[in-house]
């Protein structure tokens, strides 16, 4: 029984990754690629880490329509305090890549 429903699970992850662009099947699951500031928002930053680079800022800055502060202030801001963990976006983005249902904004 353990056998057919292993080979159930790998039979249904390797149709995941099929119809998922970004994904693939391996021997211990699914593996989905995704945008690297999702793994920043998931696991936050400790207080008084290394500032992250600015240009990623700077261009995600541009994309919500923030011109009043530089980048600078912003890294220095995250270096020093840090961003809690914050589950709830890469959730959602990896829901929407597997059922096909919407578009995340990345």
């Amino acid at each position: 029984m353990a056998r057919l429903s292993a080979q159930v699970t790998q039979n249904a992850f390797h149709e995941l990754a099929r119809r998922t662009p970004g994904a693939r099947a391996t021997r211990n699951g699914l593996t989905l690629e995704v945008p690297a500031y999702l793994v920043y928002q998931y696991r936050g930053r400790r207080p008084g880490a290394k500032q992250p680079p600015q240009a990623p800022i700077e261009r995600w800055m541009r994309r919500v329509g923030i011109r009043d502060v530089s980048p600078y202030v912003i890294a220095r801001a995250i270096g020093r305090d840090g961003i809690p963990p914050n589950r709830r976006p890469l959730q959602e983005y990896v829901l929407a890549q597997l059922t096909g249902r919407g578009r995340i904004n990345v």
